[in-house]
């Protein structure tokens, strides 16, 4: 049976109009029956739905109104008991009643008149980086790259990562006074005498594998004032296996190890000459590759530890000056760094993906399922796929992580899905870039 309450969240997380035999005229008003318990009517309920234009607005974090009342709907109706309810939606001039007031644990499809639960299509898209994941053939979990190389993978592959800074206490300046500033709108790359500041940027959860041999490595800005003039830097990293958070280590700190200035430094590299670039572009450093192989070759390196990159005025530079944007201001936008490295693992990769929130309600039939992708490069070579689902008995995956085996781990399906070259569609060679790509049908596995 499908209780009334779930047939009702997956309709309205969906976005269905419901047609059929059960949808009221909109002048129509329905009543709830006897409840169980004695000389009690069970109450009724018509949520009405506000689907105006300014339901799309967002809020702070960039969720819109409606999803924000479809989440608080969803959770009304988990919590609910021993009352009768219906969906009804607001438009301007008025709207229709989507569904009539009925008990809220009612089999759906009895209201309904039908023997099964009408279709309805669950489209849900990967938006989180722990959600899409790629295990070698050692056991080692990449959470960070900008591909997922499905199939073997051959020695010296090259695997690129990006990690943006997640956090305002991560890039900052330390001023001539010794004190590191947290929370300023621009990172200000300034070669003057007058107004010393050093850059100090860190990543976290970097996801490079020990013995990893860097092949290239770079970070992104994106430019926060438009600034002509010579500027010169030095750049070098924090010659250490996991780089400390900065603190602001003025003079009244006993320790300065946390600033950013005293760091043990890695080989250096010349950024000369720095592109005088317009507001929102982007600004890219020469290769950092030394560096961060520096640092991963410090001994108590481990994939997902942290890396700290430090910003200097060149000794030789004329004054000038770069604002870039920091996390404080523009989250989106903060520093990016990516890295191209080499394992020198080779064999057959396994690739996981989560799929959070899927409406689904318990019980249901599924009648298809697919997965698309799309493809990041052009791959001719004959691949052969098996597709598994997690088999988790809690009803519930877990998101991924660097744990060494946390895909090849988990427990799988009985059932399971060939895509190949004699799958229907088949795995045929991808022979354009941004193309996408559907799975065989996964009902099964699903």
């Amino acid at each position: 049976m499908v209780k009334l309450r779930n047939f009702l969240a997956s309709l309205l997380l969906s976005g269905m109009v419901v047609s059929g035999s059960g949808i009221a005229e909109d002048t129509e008003i329905y009543f709830g029956g006897i409840a169980t318990s004695a000389n009690a009517v069970r109450p009724n309920v018509l949520f009405v739905l506000d689907t105006s234009g300014s339901m799309t607005g967002l809020d702070g974090t960039g969720i819109s109104r409606l999803d924000r009342m479809k989440t608080a709907l969803n959770s009304i109706l988990d919590s609910s008991n021993n009352i009768n309810v219906g969906l009804m939606r607001f438009h301007r001039m008025g709207g229709p009643v989507l569904y009539p007031v009925s008990y809220i644990d009612a089999d759906a499809n009895a209201l309904e008149g039908n023997t099964s639960t009408p279709d309805a299509d669950v489209v849900e898209r990967i938006n989180s980086g722990s959600d899409d994941a790629e295990e070698d053939a050692g056991g080692t979990v990449q959470l960070a790259g900008d591909k997922l190389d499905m199939g073997a993978v051959a020695a010296g592959s090259g695997t690129t990562i990006s990690v943006r800074v997640d956090s305002d206490t991560d890039d900052v300046e330390e001023h001539g006074n010794g004190h590191v500033y947290q929370n300023h709108n621009h990172l200000k790359l300034r070669a003057d005498t007058t107004d010393v500041r050093i850059v100090g940027v860190r990543f976290r959860n970097v996801p490079i594998p020990v013995g990893a041999t860097i092949t290239s490595a770079s970070i992104e800005f994106e430019v926060g004032k438009y600034h002509n003039g010579v500027v010169d830097m030095d750049i070098w990293g924090d010659l250490s296996a996991n780089a400390l958070a900065f603190t602001n280590g003025d003079a009244a700190e006993t320790s300065t190890t946390e600033k950013v200035s005293t760091r043990a430094p890695t080989s250096k590299v010349d950024w000369n000459n720095l592109a005088p670039s317009a507001k929102n572009t982007k600004l890219t450093t020469p290769d950092l590759t030394s560096i961060v192989q520096d640092i991963v070759g410090v001994g108590g390196w481990t994939n997902g530890n942290s890396m700290a990159f430090i910003f200097e005025k060149d000794a030789l530079s004329p004054a000038g000056l770069r604002e870039l944007e920091s996390h404080d201001r523009e989250p989106a936008n903060a520093p990016l760094l990516r890295v191209t490295y080499s394992s020198g693992v080779a064999g057959d990769q396994t690739v996981g993906v989560r799929f959070a929130s899927v409406e689904i309600p318990q019980g249901a039939t599924i009648t298809d399922a697919s997965l698309e992708f799309t493809a990041g490069n052009i791959d001719t070579d004959v691949t052969k796929l098996q597709i598994y689902g997690e088999n988790n008995t809690t009803g519930n995956s877990n998101t991924f992580t660097t744990a060494t085996n946390d895909i090849t781990s988990r427990s799988l399906t009985t059932a399971d899905v060939r895509w190949d070259d004699t799958s229907t569609p088949l795995l045929a060679p991808w022979t354009a870039t941004d193309a996408t790509h559907t799975s065989p049908d996964l009902k099964t596995v699903v």
